[in-house]
């Protein structure tokens, strides 16, 4: 059950899924986040709904970057390639 779901990119900050649970996980994100999107737009732009819009975006950012770094193989720093150094040329 300590299945990796995503793996550290080869260049940059982050991590990409590698597993199906991984993309899984992106996908209900891209969801939710549609959703609240096609749900605010029919909706009077009040700072009530503002705040739904945002609050909603950044719990569910935050969970995927939660579930992203518990589920890495590695840790999340920048990297600049599979030597992982900066050389000038």
């Amino acid at each position: 059950m300590n299945e990796f779901w995503f793996a550290p990119k080869t260049y940059g900050y982050g991590a990409t899924p590698v597993t199906w649970e991984g993309w899984v996980c992106v996908a209900i994100y891209v969801a939710v986040v549609a959703a609240v999107g096609s749900w605010f737009s029919a909706r009077e732009k009040v700072f009530s709904t503002w705040a739904v819009f945002f609050a909603t975006i950044a719990i569910a950012t935050a969970v995927l970057v939660i579930v992203s770094v518990a589920k890495t193989n590695g840790s999340w720093h920048w990297r600049w390639g599979q030597d992982n150094s900066r050389k000038a040329d």
